[in-house]
């Protein structure tokens, strides 16, 4: 693995990231859901035979998502695989089997610590987790040829350089596939409708293929409902303040529930340097 890492660059220290209030946000978040089963037994609960019976999964990902990604991978021949915003790195996992080099970056250093563990437990040689920002990637140009983002790249501060960065450490016709909740329905005139797509085509991803995976909300929904019926527990193990968070962003997506879309979108880097706007 070692001989792997020379695609390694860092451009911020670890220091810089982890005291940032991003950072410390995200680290607060994985130590309240990793000191808890409420929220990972309401996934379970709710999702049923499409959920991932992983340690330490807190996403809203199904086993059709995962296998849909793994049949990306199974098609690169270059195998340099790129997780971004890995969380504690239990889907990473499952994609070392296919990749010859796998990656998981996260900003919450909570989170890859908790990662390393779960790797160990995986037996995932070919893995490799690093603390990270998105927006700064700690890596060398065309260093991947599959880049991951499952329930993350929506978080972006900036679209325009998480975009960019993306782009960078893309290798030429890399493939770049993500989950996100979006209003996206359509192309607008030559531009997609949704403003991190628009930031990716901008510089020179190409959309290949675009699946709703969970129409309705439907699988969100239910986990919300899961929750609720475990209010009490959750508000003793996870505090007060947690659960009207999750009460919060419940009734946000229950407001548009015919308007946002949980979509899995796949695009190629575009090797057409007049595609850049």
């Amino acid at each position: 693995m070692d001989a792997d890492k020379d695609f390694i660059q860092r451009r911020v220290a670890i220091s810089e990231i982890c005291e940032s209030d991003i950072a410390r946000t995200y680290d607060e978040i994985y130590r309240v859901l990793l000191s808890s089963n409420v929220f990972t037994e309401a996934l379970a609960a709710a999702m049923g035979e499409k959920g991932l019976d992983l340690l330490g999964q807190f996403s809203f990902a199904t086993r059709d998502d995962v296998a849909a990604i793994i049949r990306l991978v199974r098609n690169d021949k270059h195998g340099r695989i790129l997780d971004v915003g890995c969380g504690t790195g239990s889907i990473t996992n499952k994609f070392s089997k296919r990749g010859k080099y796998v990656c998981g970056l996260d900003i919450s250093h909570f989170a890859i610590n908790g990662a390393h563990h779960f790797r160990s437990c995986a037996r995932s040689e070919n893995v490799s987790l690093i603390v990270g920002d998105f927006h700064r990637l700690p890596f060398k140009k065309e260093s991947f040829s599959t880049i991951i983002g499952i329930d993350s790249l929506q978080n972006a501060n900036s679209r325009e350089s998480i975009a960019a960065e993306l782009y960078r450490v893309a290798m030429p016709q890399g493939t770049l596939a993500f989950t996100t909740w979006t209003h996206f329905t359509s192309r607008q005139g030559s531009r997609c409708s949704d403003p991190l797509v628009s930031a990716l085509e901008d510089v020179g991803f190409v959309i290949s293929d675009v699946t709703d995976t969970d129409p309705g909300l439907n699988n969100q929904i239910k986990v919300y409902i899961e929750i609720g019926k475990r209010k009490e527990r959750l508000i003793q193990e996870m505090g007060d303040e947690v659960f009207r968070t999750i009460v919060t962003e419940a009734r946000h997506f229950a407001q548009r529930i015919n308007k946002v879309r949980r979509l899995l979108i796949v695009l190629r880097k575009s090797q057409d340097q007049s595609r850049k706007k």
